[in-house]
């Protein structure tokens, strides 16, 4: 049965991840404009402060 379904899965991928890019791009120009405060800082020790530094600033 799994083995059915794996060309499916691999056919699926390059359209799953266009989706991905697609909404991820729409999420952070929506997360842009509804940002007030465009003069930040962000304290953090790890990769997670760069990544919303990025997405944000």
């Amino acid at each position: 049965m799994l083995q059915n379904l794996k060309p499916i899965k691999r056919k699926l991928k390059p359209i799953k991840r266009t989706y991905k890019r697609i909404v991820y791009s729409i999420t952070k120009s929506n997360m842009r404009k509804r940002l007030k405060n465009t003069d930040f800082s962000i304290i953090s020790d790890n990769c997670w402060g760069g990544r919303v530094y990025e997405e944000l600033g």
